[in-house]
């Protein structure tokens, strides 16, 4: 990400003003370093590990969200919770995650743009069409769009499970 952030920006210098990329959480100790160099020049915060709930106050403030995660070699299974509370925060994801779960889930959605996370290229083209887009309403996900990711409907339909498989006795 840090890599394709400033290749952006020596191609078009004029982003400098439009884009601050706040990371929230902790990094490592070589992602701290990888990141030196945009924070000082005040493209990235680094804001720290914070309450989940000054967490979530952050993704509301944001025009729009970053999802990252690791690369593999196999298609990824699994969704991580980061991704649902980014749905459900409303706002735009710029998802860098492999093939897989995650990534499907995004599209159908429509709630933003993928890319590998371990192809700076194609992070650096993602970044260029998300900063050359006029708005970010059209990845906004409408919160009726969510209702079958709700508990309520989730255990409704674990619970007709339970049903039809005792009905079979």
């Amino acid at each position: 990400l840090f890599e394709a952030v400033e290749s952006l920006l020596a191609k078009n210098p004029g982003l400098y003003r439009r884009l601050e990329i706040v990371i929230v959480g902790s990094l490592a100790p070589d992602e701290e370093r990888m990141a030196a160099r945009l924070v000082s020049q005040g493209v990235v915060r680094l804001a720290g590990q914070v309450s989940r709930q000054e967490a979530i106050a952050w993704q509301q403030r944001a025009d729009a969200v970053i999802l990252v995660d690791h690369p593999r070699t196999v298609p990824a299974s699994n969704i991580p919770g980061k991704c649902y509370e980014y749905l459900a925060s409303g706002k735009p994801i710029f998802a860098l995650v492999p093939e897989g779960a995650t990534r499907k889930l995004i599209h159908r959605m429509q709630a933003g743009i993928c890319v590998s996370p371990d192809n700076v290229d194609a992070i650096e083209e993602g970044l260029a069409q998300w900063m050359s887009a006029t708005s970010f309403e059209s990845w906004r996900v409408a919160a009726d769009r969510l209702v079958p990711f709700h508990r309520r409907t989730t255990s409704a339909q674990l619970a007709h499970c339970f049903d039809e498989v005792t009905a079979m006795k």
